[in-house]
Formats: C-alpha cells, structure tokens, sequence
C-alpha cells in the first residue's frame, strides 16, 4: 500500500495530530507530509504514504494555493486569532478598488522575514518553540513569489482573498504586509489551503471518511517533472545508479520503466545525468 492520500485537515488540529491519526486508521507503516498547516488553519495536507514518502521533496516545492481572511486593525504576537493582542490600530477608510490596488503590489517576487511563530529552525531550534519562550532571534529575509492574489470580499474590518503562491510563502506575513501597506495593523482569522500543485481540496478526505478511502499513484505527485521512459535493461542500470545521457535540457527528470512506474529521479550534471533519488 503506497501512494498519495489527500487529506482535510480541520481547525484546532495540528498537521502531526491529522497525519498520525490518518496513519492509525488507514494502518499505514510510515507516512509523511508535504507542508505544514497551523492549527488554526485548514484545508489540503498532502499525506504520502509507505514508499511515497520518498517523493515529499518533490511536492514541497509546488506552489500552493489558499483562501484567507484579514482582520485589520488588531496586531496579535502571532500573526493569527490564537496569538495576544500586542497592539491596535484605526483602520482608514477603505473601498474596494484601493483593496484591489494594495493587493496588486505584492504580485511577483517580493522578501518575507519568517514570524517568530513558525516551524522554521533556526540552528537547531524551532522558531515556535524560542517565541513561547519570549526569545525573539534574527531571521533572515527569503524571497518568495506571488503568482497572483485576489480580492475576494470586503465587509467593514475584514478582507477576504485568495493568493496563489511560491513555496515557503507565510500568509501570515502576507496578511500583516497587507495591513502595513493599507496604514493599519491586522491578522488572520482564518485560512485555508486549496491546492498544492495538482492536488485539490476538492478531492480530499476528512478523517472520518477513512473507513472509504483511496490512494493515488505516486506518479501524480510527479506529473511536473520530464519523463523518461526506460527498457528492462536500462532500468537495471538505473537502481544501480548508473549515470545516463538524455536528450534534453531538463534540469530534473522523472525515470520509470515500461509500465510507468517510478524507478527514480535524475539531475543533470554536466552532460550527464545522475540518480538523485531512487523511488523503487
């Protein structure tokens, strides 16, 4: 039993607690996830089970996409309704184009400095875990991309808007870079993940729908990557880690033999390619 389970993680849940329940009721040996979701947040977790697991490196870079809701004037120690509320701010008068306008300025490549309360380490450490503790460190900024972001609603203090991200995109700072640029505080009250690459909410399962559920191949959690399709001979020389020569360009491609079943990942070096990660 191996493959990719899409999961709908509930609020208050954390990603740990959703995927180690999943493991208990689909009886899986070992399984693994694709890209954290805070408890107050919801929606898809990625879940690759068995020999899946092999292949999270791959979906974490996919961009993502999420649904989020901004209070604005309210500033809390966490970016989000779980955290203190450190400070608060009038928030000016606003309409709906200026909204629009404000969120088209972080369209493309912009820097985020990771908040305080993230999972992100830092020498060995846990972000979270020295904010809990009242230590705040230096971070360095990361440059991330917005595909595209949309106004979704706006309603006196709040707006709603969908974003379509980068990998390593915080929300949360998304939201209070938002805030900043209206000249007002603000923080999420609420977020839900959409998509990650192909993957779809839609298609996911709650907990309590496991008693019925399905795996997808592990092929699909690869369908961005250039295939290349190999005999029985060569497919030998490939779980032996023998480097080959393609002809293409790809930076990364995706091997599988001739029932298009995964044998592995292989970079380009030089000009010549090399396993990065075997899938068998």
């Amino acid at each position: 039993m191996d493959g990719i389970l899409l999961l709908n993680k509930e609020v208050g849940w954390s990603s740990f607690q959703t995927i180690n329940k999943a493991k208990r009721l689909i009886n899986a040996s070992k399984v693994g996830h694709s890209g954290t979701l805070d408890p107050f947040a919801s929606g898809l977790l990625v879940v690759t089970v068995n020999k899946a697991t092999k292949v999270n490196q791959f979906i974490e870079t996919q961009d993502k996409e999420y649904i989020a809701t901004l209070k604005l004037g309210i500033k809390t120690s966490t970016l989000d309704l779980e955290g203190e509320v450190i400070d608060t701010k009038q928030v000016p008068p606003l309409n709906e184009q200026l909204i629009i306008e404000t969120l088209n300025k972080f369209k493309g490549k912009i820097k985020q400095l990771p908040p305080m309360y993230s999972a992100l380490k830092v020498n060995g450490q846990r972000l979270y875990d020295l904010a809990r503790q009242g230590i705040e460190i230096e971070r360095k900024e990361r440059e991330v991309e917005i595909f595209d972001i949309q106004l979704i609603s706006y309603k006196d203090d709040e707006i709603e808007f969908k974003v379509n991200c980068s990998k390593g995109t915080y929300i949360r700072t998304l939201g209070e870079s938002i805030s900043e640029e209206l000249n007002t505080y603000g923080h999420l009250i609420k977020l839900i993940r959409t998509r990650v690459g192909n993957f779809k909410l839609e298609d996911a399962y709650k907990l309590e729908d496991l008693d019925n559920y399905k795996l997808l191949n592990i092929k699909e959690a690869l369908v961005h990557f250039y295939t290349i399709k190999l005999n029985d001979n060569e497919i030998i020389k490939v779980k032996n880690g023998i480097k080959f020569k393609f002809n293409t360009n790809e930076k990364e491609v995706l091997i599988v033999d001739k029932n298009d079943v995964p044998i592995a990942i292989y970079e380009k070096e030089n000009d010549h390619y090399r396993s990065k990660r075997g899938l068998f």
